[in-house]
């Protein structure tokens, strides 16, 4: 019961003996740009796993057509349907994502 009354704990401090470093400040621009990449990784692994989903419809597909579950086959073919138009948003949103880091990045060369 008085298990962590009796153990002794030490808090040990870092103290620095060199000399101090200013922290370098990140931009407003520079983060904008770092949260526009992080989204365009998101949305591209995004991409990818909604493809292979698209595959594996297509392949379950037609092992249920092979085995006579035409409406099956038929379901997982409107599934992939909706998994297409879902690719072609994301792939739009890829497009702009670019297209913003692009402008940044041809400003911040302008300046």
């Amino acid at each position: 019961m008085g298990g962590n009354q009796s153990k002794s704990t030490t808090t040990k401090t870092a103290t620095t003996t060199t000399s101090k470093k200013a922290k370098p400040t990140i931009s407003e621009v520079d983060r904008a740009v770092l949260d526009l990449k992080n989204a365009r990784d998101r949305l591209s692994k995004h991409q990818q796993k909604l493809e292979a989903d698209e595959e594996r419809l297509v392949e379950r597909a037609k092992q249920a057509k092979a085995k006579g579950q035409t409406n099956v086959a038929l379901q997982l073919l409107k599934i992939k349907k909706i998994k297409t138009t879902e690719v072609h948003n994301v792939s739009q949103q890829l497009l702009t994502v670019l297209q913003l880091v692009q402008t940044i990045d041809s400003k911040q060369n302008e300046a």
